[in-house]
């Protein structure tokens, strides 16, 4: 799963530190383990919902 995530897709540190409860007390390493780990589950969901959506159309086309 390679798959290029553009930059202005990503949240940016200060996002993330907004939207976490204590964010502002994160080290930009956590900030950046936190954004790594969103994006990723967004790829997942994406995959999911791509394959899904497949199994539909193959379903439909019956």
């Amino acid at each position: 799963m390679d798959i290029d995530l553009p930059e202005e897709g990503r949240l940016t540190a200060e996002e993330i530190r907004q939207l976490v409860e204590g964010g502002e007390n994160l080290t930009d390493e956590q900030v950046e383990t936190i954004k790594d780990f969103i994006a990723l589950a967004a790829v997942i969901a994406y995959e999911g919902l791509k394959k899904e959506a497949l199994g539909k159309k193959t379903e439909g086309s019956k």
